[in-house]
């Protein structure tokens, strides 16, 4: 029993391992560079060995539901405390995946805060449809304002892809997350869980409570006087706690003035 318990932990690592060694003869017997790759797999499990062989994680199937038992704002806490643990390159199933056609049902509200959380920070942009087919199930597709939402958050995710490369080449030597607790740059800032920074850049507070039109935000001090930037106002901050409006569409994103990603990424929303 003992040698079994002992495998269950390294199955993971193998199953990865095989995985990656078979992408990699694949590209071997194409003559594909690694950089030219197009291949890539994902796992939801692991231990602290799989980093070596795995590409990405997924961060398994949530309920559709608001809730910090299997909900979306369980999301948050895989991503950053998976982030820390070495697992750098993490997604979820946009809008969750379990539901119970009476009791879970995906609300619009639902998926468009969960589209506006994946824009910033996830390493993949994917949607699920969930595990039950019933029509009362909110959809990207079910009606024209959902469809707008989810292709303004996929060009924001298209236009943030040389961020995130870079920050993915940094995770690379550097073991560093993607998304990041305060407290990876603020050690005083530990007990703040429901806002983190995507990169070096950016600070970003989901919104993920239903009927949400304002929020508070804490902005920490920055060095020699620069300031923060709302993304979707232009609205400058130094620093302590802010209430900002973030009504759908609107997720709470600030970013570090003059730096070249947030004030492209600002420019992009003007058109």
């Amino acid at each position: 029993m003992y040698k079994r318990q002992i495998y269950h932990n390294q199955y993971p690592e193998e199953w990865a391992k095989i995985n990656h060694d078979a992408i990699e003869e694949y590209n071997k017997e194409h003559n594909i560079s690694t950089h030219n790759n197009e291949l890539i797999f994902f796992m939801r499990s692991g231990n602290i060995k799989s980093s070596s062989y795995t590409n990405l994680y997924w961060l398994g199937d949530q309920t559709v539901s608001w809730d910090s038992y299997d909900g979306i704002q369980t999301v948050l806490y895989g991503f950053l405390s998976g982030g820390i643990s070495g697992n750098s390159y993490l997604h979820s199933d946009i809008g969750g995946y379990t539901q119970f056609p009476f009791l879970l049902v995906r609300s619009k509200e639902l998926l468009m805060r969960w589209v506006e959380l994946a824009a910033f920070g996830s390493v993949l942009f994917r949607t699920h449809i969930g595990s039950s087919l019933s029509v009362k199930n909110a959809q990207i597709y079910s009606d024209l304002e959902t469809l707008k939402h989810f292709a303004i958050f996929s060009n924001i995710f298209a236009e943030l892809s040389s961020y995130r490369i870079a920050l993915m080449k940094e995770a690379e030597y550097s073991g560093y997350p993607l998304m990041r607790p305060m407290s990876f740059f603020h050690s005083d800032l530990w007990d703040i869980s429901d806002q983190y920074m995507f990169g070096n850049d950016f600070l970003v507070h989901p919104v993920l409570t239903p009927n949400t039109t304002q929020i508070q935000v804490y902005l920490p001090k920055l060095q020699n006087g620069q300031k923060w930037v709302h993304l979707w106002t232009g609205t400058k901050y130094i620093e302590g706690n802010i209430v900002v409006k973030c009504g759908i569409g609107k997720i709470p994103v600030f970013f570090k003035e003059n730096t070249l990603w947030g004030d492209r990424l600002f420019r992009y929303l003007r058109g």
